[in-house]
């Protein structure tokens, strides 16, 4: 109701249940419903190192940031024109040429000259319009190897799998290989994922870096 009787944007804030490293995160400021869990923000944060994402969940108002976000389309408009204008103008030269004879053109020519920017980076941080909803439900970012683990067959060692699993005297790691079986030989904390053209081998804490490493392999082509 915030989002559709006010010009605010609202997003969902989740009470942490850890110290992650792989979401951002959302200090809370004064509440503003008690009842409802509303909530005004003080600042958003870059996903975090550990140490940081430790002292963030000792203190009660921060949550992840869920990167969900409810506003009317005018209020999202409006705080697109004050801090991206250009991508703002070019929204509009989309919206004239619907229908037209020139729509398709028209998207093709102005889309790609638009500022590249996440609406997180290039609106919703800078905007003095946002609340937060304390959503207190189950959530998951299924954005990483960890993530999704959760939701996969376990067995009595804690090894989370999808494929053939062989294993003697090992736990809590994670292994994705629906081509050929997996034996693990007492190993502890391993992601091993075999894929067509690549096979990763990472320690857990290390699983959020896998973009980092997608990003160097680009680069070697």
């Amino acid at each position: 109701s915030q989002a559709s009787q006010g010009d605010f944007i609202v997003t969902i804030g989740i009470p942490p249940r850890g110290p992650e490293t792989g979401y951002g995160y959302i200090e809370a400021d004064e509440v503003r419903d008690t009842k409802n869990g509303i909530y005004s923000v003080k600042s958003f944060h870059e996903k975090p190192d550990i140490n940081t994402a430790r002292r963030f969940i000792k203190q009660d108002n921060f949550f992840w940031n869920s990167g969900i976000f409810i506003a009317r389309t005018s209020t999202m408009l409006k705080e697109i024109e004050e801090y991206l204008p250009h991508n703002y103008k070019g929204l509009m030269k989309i919206k004239a040429s619907l229908g037209t004879d020139e729509e398709s053109d028209v998207i093709n020519n102005v889309y790609k000259e638009m500022e590249a920017i996440s609406i997180d980076y290039g609106v919703i941080e800078k905007s003095k319009h946002v609340l937060m909803i304390k959503g207190d439900f189950g959530w998951n970012d299924v954005g990483s190897w960890l993530s999704a683990a959760q939701y996969w067959p376990k067995d009595r060692n804690n090894n989370a799998f999808i494929g053939e699993l062989i294993n003697l005297d090992s736990s809590q790691c994670i292994v994705y290989s629906t081509k050929k079986p997996v034996a693990l030989l007492g190993v502890k904390d391993l992601v091993i994922v075999e894929d067509e053209d690549v096979l990763l081998v990472c320690k857990r804490e290390r699983s959020q870096d896998v973009k980092k490493l997608v990003e160097m392999l680009k680069s070697k082509g």
